[in-house]
């Protein structure tokens, strides 16, 4: 897993997306390597297709 983990991932995917990019399959990848889900903060993040990502993969607010 990369030095900053999934949370630098998501907020670069939040303020800072390139076009063209699926931020969905780069988060099914970035879990399947090993990221740390509570990293993942603030959730929800407010992006609809992050959130359902990161629902199936048991994300929960709270």
């Amino acid at each position: 897993m990369g030095r900053y983990g999934i949370g630098f991932d998501l907020y670069f995917a939040l303020h800072a997306p390139v076009d063209g990019v699926n931020y969905s399959t780069v988060i099914d990848t970035l879990i399947a390597a090993g990221a740390d889900m509570k990293a993942v903060t603030p959730f929800p993040t407010g992006d609809r297709l992050i959130d359902e990502t990161l629902r199936r993969h048991g994300a929960r607010s709270g």
